[in-house]
This record gives C-alpha cells, sequence and structure tokens, in this order.
C-alpha cells in the first residue's frame, strides 16, 4: 500500500470517527445524582445539590415515586433517551430523561401521573410506608454468598425487622445476600440498588429462602426499576 494510500484511509477513519462523535464532549455530562433516602434535598423542585461527571453519558434522569414512599432519585445513563420522555415503571415510579448539562433538576411535570396531569410539585422526604401491625418479631435468613438456604443457614430475628431481603449482584446472579431490612415495603417489591445489586423483599417470617423470584424479575426488564 502506498503512502497516498494509507494517508486517504487515516483521513477516512477520522471523518467516520468524527462523525461518531468519538471523543468528543457529547459522550459526556454534567448531571445531578441523589437519592432522597440519604438526602432529603433531592425531593426538591430545581434541586441544586450533588453533581456529577462522567464520559460515556448520553441522557440524565429524574425517578419520582408515586407508591407511597414519595422518594426521588436522580442520575445518568450510559444510553441516549429521547429528551422529555417518560417511563412508567410497574405502578411504582416514573422516570423522565434530557440530555443536556444539569438538566434533570426537575420532578418530571411532563409526564402523565396515575390519577394526575403532573407529579408532585413538594413531595415530602421518602419515609417508610406503614407496616401491618405484629405482635410477634419477624425471623428473615441472614447470610452473605448463600445462593441455598438449608438447615444450617443463619436466621435473625428482631422486633426491629419490617421485612426480609433477598439481594443478586449483578453481573454474579450466584452471590447472594439475605437478611432483615428496618424499612417497610410491599409483598415482592424489587428495586435496583446503588451498590448494583437488586433487591426483593417479603414480608412474612422466613420469606427470603428462595432467590428464584427475584432473578426471574432480573430477567424480565420490565418488571424492575433502573438505576
Amino acid at each position: 500500500m502506498t503512502l497516498a494510500i494509507k494517508m486517504k484511509v487515516l483521513l477516512l477513519l477520522i471523518v467516520i470517527i468524527a462523525h461518531m462523535g468519538i471523543g468528543q464532549d457529547l459522550r459526556s455530562m454534567y448531571y445531578y445524582i441523589c437519592d432522597s433516602d440519604a438526602d432529603p434535598d433531592c425531593v426538591q423542585d430545581n434541586y441544586d445539590g450533588k453533581t456529577g461527571y462522567d464520559y460515556g453519558v448520553f441522557s440524565a434522569f429524574t425517578q419520582v415515586y408515586y407508591d407511597g414512599s414519595n422518594r426521588v432519585r436522580r442520575g445518568s445513563m450510559d444510553e441516549v433517551r429521547e429528551e422529555g420522555s417518560c417511563r412508567d415503571y410497574a405502578d411504582i415510579a416514573i422516570s423522565c430523561y434530557c440530555n443536556s448539562n444539569l438538566c434533570n433538576n426537575h420532578l418530571c411535570q411532563q409526564c402523565q401521573f396515575p390519577n394526575s396531569t403532573v407529579a408532585p410539585t413538594t413531595p415530602q422526604p421518602h419515609t417508610s410506608n406503614q407496616p401491618p401491625t405484629s405482635e410477634t418479631d419477624l425471623s428473615c435468613y441472614s447470610c452473605v454468598d448463600c445462593g441455598v438456604v438449608d438447615d444450617d443457614t443463619t436466621i435473625a430475628s428482631s422486633e426491629e425487622f419490617l421485612t426480609c431481603f433477598t439481594a443478586i449482584e449483578l453481573g454474579n446472579p450466584h452471590f447472594v445476600i439475605r437478611g432483615g431490612s428496618r424499612d417497610y415495603y410491599e409483598d415482592g417489591v424489587c428495586f435496583y440498588e446503588d451498590d448494583h445489586s437488586f433487591v426483593c423483599y417479603c414480608s412474612s417470617s422466613r420469606c427470603n429462602s428462595d432467590a428464584a423470584e427475584a432473578d426471574e424479575l432480573l430477567a424480565e426488564p420490565k418488571l424492575y426499576l433502573e438505576e
């Protein structure tokens, strides 16, 4: 291959790379990142708190829960979503998306919430739902890296436990954590958590004995909330 041909090939590659936007700031964004479980100000409209900046970020999101918890989450995504688009997750929360720096400071007012035309403008900080009253301690399997429960698995009981949980590490479905939680969730509710795990909750003693339900939900994108 002659030098002239090599130069033409190199020039063509440069044009293709420039067209794809590789190496340009279009692949990076500033965005707000918070969770009202840890940052009560996250629930505020026109949020102006903690920010992040990353390469490989194409969209930012705000996620508003309407399950009674009034939880709000904000963060980034490594894929492009349509500007201003909304997505309803299993009657639990609505996410909305935007594609410019620090654009996710709102509360998804453009989205259609159940029984309402817009998102609540003054949500309260996240608090646990009120659990059913019980006169007995809740017992939960409590273990780390326990894909299977047997007679030797530790059981923890406490009057402070409101639910039991099963957590599966994303990318390593054989790594399972079980335990009791002081937060109350409806039986069968599952969430993505910030530590890259997928967690399902249940509300009866020793109900977290089987990871099969969480595995099934993890395999079906329509049933869980995104990070």
